[in-house]
Formats: structure tokens, sequence, C-alpha cells
């Protein structure tokens, strides 16, 4: 049972960007695909610690609009919300995906003045292939592997992550996918990942790249996931700790992949308080 959770009571009135192009990607047939993303912004004259949302869809679907009612809740409460598109495997396989991702934390970087964002204060969050791709980004930021080519002079690094019903150990996976024969969950990984070999699963797992320093880390999952199961979340939050990361397992009894359980109220608050507490004490923004 999750218990309630305090909400600030100062709420904002927000203003949409839709349709900003961060990137000319390109696909592995060499086309040019403008990578796009929407932006939902407090308005007032300080700037907004920065929250960029990645969606799921088995890395097959990237729709940044799908979840902007929902996202809303953060900007009415003083974060700046990019929801950001990102190439799928239709176009491209890992590690294309989180390359957009970074590129797309330096773009918002770039236009901090434009946008108000305070760039000294960005998360991420996602949900399914969006947590994995999150939790990536969360832990490789700042580093040359996975960068991409655009605005290397901007930082990637990231304050904190928000990651739902995730991805985090591939070798892991594929050992219950095989046991349980889910031969429809191992193909969209192949699809993914591209090679079927030991060492590309664990150069795409987000738990290799843990370490003493890495950001703090909220986990959600549900316990009747049949897509992805909790315990890749339970094994992460067990991983992360050992290594004295913060981080913050919640486990939703008898919940699905993506159910509704997930946009709760409960929900948004604890993960609202989550970026707070993390908040340096000199921000301005998200009061």
């Amino acid at each position: 049972m999750i218990q309630q959770r305090s909400v600030s009571k100062v709420r904002y009135d927000t203003r949409m960007y839709c349709g900003i192009t961060y990137t000319q990607a390109r696909t592995a047939r060499a086309m040019a695909l403008p990578l796009q993303l929407h932006l939902i912004s407090p308005i007032g004259g300080e700037r907004f610690p920065l929250l960029v949302y990645i969606g799921g869809g088995g890395w097959r679907v990237s729709a940044p609009d799908r979840h902007l009612p929902e996202l809303a809740f953060f900007a009415e409460n003083g974060f700046t919300v990019a929801s950001i598109g990102y190439r799928t495997t239709a176009h491209d396989g890992f590690p294309a995906q989180i390359e957009d991702v970074r590129t797309a934390i330096r773009f918002l970087r770039l236009h901090a003045n434009q946008f108000h964002i305070d760039p000294e204060h960005v998360y991420v969050c996602g949900g399914s292939a969006g947590a994995y791709l999150a939790a990536m980004a969360a832990l490789t930021g700042g580093q040359p592997k996975f960068r991409g080519a655009e605005y290397t002079d901007i930082p990637d690094t990231v304050s904190g992550a928000i990651c739902l019903y995730g991805i985090y150990d591939f070798p892991k996976l594929m050992v219950t996918l095989s046991t349980e024969k889910n031969t429809q969950g191992q193909a969209v990984v192949w699809e993914f990942l591209r090679n079927q070999d030991m060492l590309t699963l664990i150069e795409a797992s987000p738990t290799y790249y843990i370490a003493a320093d890495s950001v703090p880390f909220l986990l959600l999952h549900g316990t009747e996931d049949r897509l992805v199961p909790h315990q890749q979340s339970i094994l992460f939050h067990d991983q992360l700790t050992q290594s004295q990361v913060p981080a913050e397992l919640v486990l939703l009894e008898g919940a699905g992949h993506a159910s509704p359980d997930f946009s709760q109220p409960e929900i948004q608050s604890l993960e609202l308080e989550f970026l707070k507490n993390n908040l340096s004490p000199n921000s301005k923004g998200a009061e």
C-alpha cells in the first residue's frame, strides 16, 4: 500500500512548446531523421529544474506526446518537463537510442536560457524501454561511450533517475525468458540489441555501469508484471545499494506492466518528493 505523500501547495500555470527538433539523426540506412521533443514549462521568471521523460514501447515505438497530460503535474509543481522522441528499432538498434537521449539532454542544456531551465538540476524518468534508457543515460552521462556526435561540449550528466518497470540486466533477463520459453520477449530484445552474444548483453545492461558516485534512483515495479519480471528492479536496487548509491524501490502489489496503478496521485506525489529531495538548497524552482 502506498502512503499519501504531501506535495507543494504552490501551483504554476504552464505553457507548452510542441514539436521542437533537437537533432537530425541518421538511420542505419543513413537516412536523415528529425527527432523532436515536447516541452511543458512553468510560467515564472526563474529557472526551473528539468525532468526529461522517455516513453516506452519495446524500443519499437516512440510517442513523446502520449503522456503529456500526466507529465503536466510536474510542470504545475515547478519542473520544466521535456518528453523526447528517439530512434526506434525500425530506424536503428543499440546504442542509438541511448545516444539520442543524451543528445536531447545536451540540447536542452544548450537552450537553458531560452526555456528557463536550471542546467544544474536535470533528471531523467521513463517507463519500460524508457526506464532502461533513463538508467543508461543516468549511469553513462559524461562518459565518451554512447555520447553521440552533437553538442559534445555541453554536459549530459543528470542528478537523478526515476525508472518504472525497466530492464537493467539483459543476461539475467534472457535466462528468465528462455526458461519461460518466451520467444516473443526474446525477439524484442534481439531486435533492439542486434547481436546475440554475451558481450553485447553485458555492454547494454545498466547494472554494469553502476559506480560509487552514481546518481540517486527511484525504482517502481509491479509484482504481477508479465513482460518485465519485477526481479529486475529488485536486483538492480540491491546492486545500487551495495555500491552505496542512494536508491529507493517501490513494489506495487498486484500491478501489471504499465498498469494504471502507476498514474495514481500517490505515485506522482512520491516521484515529486524524490525529485525535490534531490534538489540542492539554492535551487529556486520547484519550491
